[in-house]
């Protein structure tokens, strides 16, 4: 057998071998394990959230219009929808379907109150509406516009610390105590445990320890500085479909460029092979 026929044996399995991969990988991708398959099964559990989130802004729109009882109504049917759903694949973690479940709950707790609070109420409302939308909107909810407010809110904390403001420090705290309680269960469903919880450690020492906060500032000083540093990650960090979504997509790309790659190297080794004779061959013929 000459060097040449061995040579494109090799060449033609390995051109099999790359195919084969090639379409397992398209297989896998567009299986109904896969994501785009996954993605048009999803898609009527897609729609209920996003149902669910244009249901929670009407919510807000009668709470505005102060139609109380229709709101509650509205509450109630919305709960009742959110209990049909598959919440395992929207959300990885008990917690996150449990908050999303207490927000509604909530919010037509306000509503039912004998004294009713209209500001208790819109706050209720408010949180619920920032909670699914956060589910519904994972690439761009709404919650991540209270960041500058936030932001604000913790610098003037860190001002009135170091110029010994005593009232304005802690008017300040309590508005940061009400920012955090709007967007916390926004921020529950979209991040890792880890993120919310190390939130929630250092807010609850801000509020819970608040005679010690005035007394050591070197330490409430670190705590702020910390808090914002967490806040950041909190605003900014992406969740985890988006990683996986990237991680996929890096993937794929570099899959295809590998194929890409070999299909070159296979052209300009048959070409090679076309235009050179081995000297074995030419002393043979």
């Amino acid at each position: 057998m000459s060097v040449l026929n061995v040579r494109q044996k090799r060449i033609a399995f390995f051109d099999r071998l790359v195919w084969a991969l090639l379409l397992c990988g398209l297989f896998l991708f567009l299986s109904p394990t896969g994501v785009l398959a996954n993605e048009e099964n999803n898609d009527q559990w897609h729609q209920k959230w996003y149902d669910l989130n244009e249901q929670a802004s009407e919510v807000l729109a009668l709470v505005e219009k102060k139609d109380y009882a229709t709101a509650k109504n509205r509450v109630q049917n919305m709960a009742d929808e959110l209990m049909q759903l598959k919440l395992g694949k929207f959300v990885q973690h008990p917690e996150q379907a449990h908050i999303l479940l207490e927000t509604m709950l909530q919010a037509k707790d306000a509503l039912t109150e004998t004294d009713l609070d209209e500001q208790k109420v819109q706050k209720k409302v408010l949180t619920m509406k920032l909670a699914l939308n956060a589910v519904a909107h994972q690439e761009e909810p709404l919650w991540l516009q209270y960041y500058p407010s936030i932001e604000k809110v913790i610098l003037e904390l860190q001002h009135a610390l170091k110029e010994g403001e005593r009232d304005p420090f802690f008017a300040h705290l309590n508005r940061l105590a009400v920012h955090y309680e709007l967007v916390r269960p926004a921020i529950i469903v979209s991040h890792p445990l880890r993120v919310y919880t190390q939130l929630d450690s250092q807010m609850a020492y801000l509020t819970e320890q608040r005679s010690q906060l005035w007394q050591d500032k070197e330490r409430t000083e670190a705590l702020l500085d910390a808090l914002l540093e967490q806040v950041r990650i909190a605003f900014f960090l992406e969740n985890d479909s988006q990683k996986s979504f990237w991680f996929l997509m890096v993937g794929l790309g570099t899959f295809i460029c590998g194929i890409l790659s070999y299909v070159g190297w296979r052209k300009y080794q048959g070409e090679r092979a076309r235009q050179t004779v081995s000297w074995r061959e030419f002393n043979q013929s």
